[in-house]
């Protein structure tokens, strides 16, 4: 394909994919204890469900759930287990007697746990290049463990309560999962469709976007590399058709209406998911769901109608349909205050993206949200989404940060909370050092605080 043409089609249309690890942090303590992935299982943290498995969903549990509304909608069958805690207790006894040996303990922890890729902002790194090795032998301290020891930590940890004052709830061994399945998505599309044949943004913990356009718009590459045949017929086959009578991919494939160059690349898309999708579920056992079309809104949408653990594409014709059936707060950046302001330009009944389009002129929205917000309301309305997939460099975070929420507390117990976090982030910045060959530029430290009567402030010092 010449590079005018490739040009032109990536401004016509493009091939994105959304790739999103299914019922993430309930999934990483099913492949952690072994359990069979029909096991109704729900994450907590303190006392409140922030991740329920799709067996759990059929009790009726959903997120926000204690412990004994579980328990009662299950009748005692979905397990219950609690984020890893690091204990306060245990950090202020050792910094009684010595400063360091604090700091090793919260290391210890956070080396059981390993350091890994995703974090919010709070110490800013330089870049650096991650040890791959490192990060499987990481990985495998934590999830690949002999099955007697899973079995001891299931019994040790499942229904068990765990409360605020104990200490600071972990995400690290998320974050690690999270690393070890981004490093192998990425060995996958190197391997199958080559370098600078894609772009990959890690959109969160558990979501990727890629944009495939160049390599399934150019019909003399191979969608993918290795096991050509048998991946087109499982892509085609279990990729769900939306918006069509037909039942999937497969069963308009090579039909008059869908032998254009567009549907062509969009077929080529789901092989590629498939591809990805299968490539993590044979090394570690996880399972993502997919949505493959033309933009970022379109393919994230469109992934929800291939959970779990499957797969769906949306065609350009099959949008506005889309539009028509998606609740406003379904779609990215309108859960919150821009949706509850669009919200209130129409009537009450009203509450999808096609009622937007609809009903609202790009002026109507302006005076309300402002220009530059009202003009993307007003394409993303439509399906149309112009964001371009930003490559994600590495799989290392750019920054550390730990952090705890409190009620209301008095200021003479805030040492022990402030060594534990203080602990923390040490023990972490010098094992991201020692595996990663980078150190911090520098650190933020900030509070924010409340004087009982209404009133309040903060302070951030870098």
């Amino acid at each position: 394909m010449s590079t005018s043409r490739q040009r032109k089609r990536i401004r016509d249309g493009r091939i994105i994919l959304l790739l999103d690890l299914d019922c993430f942090y309930a999934q990483c303590e099913t492949i952690r204890l072994g359990l069979d992935h029909s096991v109704p299982l729900c994450l907590l943290q303190w006392n409140s469900a922030l991740a329920v498995n799709y067996p759990a969903r059929a009790f009726g549990i959903k997120r926000g759930d204690g412990i004994d509304e579980i328990g009662k909608k299950s009748k005692g069958q979905c397990v219950a287990l609690h984020l890893p805690v690091i204990s306060v207790d245990d950090i202020a006894k050792s910094s009684t007697n010595d400063e360091q040996s604090a700091q090793a303990e919260v290391g210890a922890a956070a080396e059981a746990e390993t350091e890994a890729a995703q974090g919010s902002t709070d110490i800013t790194s330089n870049d650096g290049g991650d040890s791959s090795a490192d990060l499987v032998q990481s990985y495998n301290a934590v999830y690949n463990l002999p099955q007697h020891v899973r079995s001891e930590l299931f019994q040790n940890e499942r229904n068990v309560m765990r409360y605020p004052h104990e200490g600071k709830a972990s995400l690290e061994r998320y974050r690690l999962a999270s690393a070890r399945i981004f490093s192998i998505i990425t060995e996958a599309l190197l391997a199958n469709i080559g370098k600078n044949n894609f772009v990959l943004e890690r959109a969160s913990i558990d979501e990727i976007f890629l944009d495939v356009t160049e390599h399934c718009y150019d019909p003399e590459r191979p969608a993918w590399g290795t096991n050509l045949e048998e991946l087109t017929e499982t892509a085609h086959a279990y990729t769900v058709l939306y918006g069509s009578t037909e039942k999937n991919v497969a069963s308009i494939s090579g039909k008059s209406e869908d032998v254009d160059e567009e549907a062509v690349a969009l077929r080529r898309g789901c092989i590629v998911a498939r591809g990805v999708r299968k490539a993590v579920h044979d090394a570690l056992s996880f399972t993502l769901s997919a949505g493959i079309s033309i933009n970022k809104t379109v393919a994230k949408l469109g992934a929800s109608y291939g959970k779990p653990d499957g797969q769906a594409v949306v065609y350009p014709r099959s949008i506005p349909q889309l539009m028509n059936e998606t609740p406003i707060r379904k779609v990215r950046n309108m859960g919150g205050k821009v949706g509850r302001q669009v919200k209130a330009l129409m009537p009450d009944d009203e509450d999808k993206m096609g009622s937007i389009a609809r009903l609202l002129s790009l002026p109507e929205l302006s005076h309300k949200l402002g220009r530059e917000t009202a003009k993307r309301v007003f394409d993303v309305a439509r399906g149309i989404d112009n964001e371009p997939v930003l490559e994600t460099k590495g799989a290392l975070t750019k920054s550390i940060t730990a952090f705890k929420s409190f009620g209301a507390t008095y200021l003479d117990g805030l040492d022990k909370w402030t060594t534990l976090l203080a602990s923390d982030i040490v023990a972490r910045v010098e094992l991201d050092s020692k595996r990663n060959g980078r150190h911090p530029r520098s650190c933020n430290i900030q509070y924010t605080y409340s004087d009982g009567g209404g009133g309040g402030g903060g302070r951030s010092d870098r």
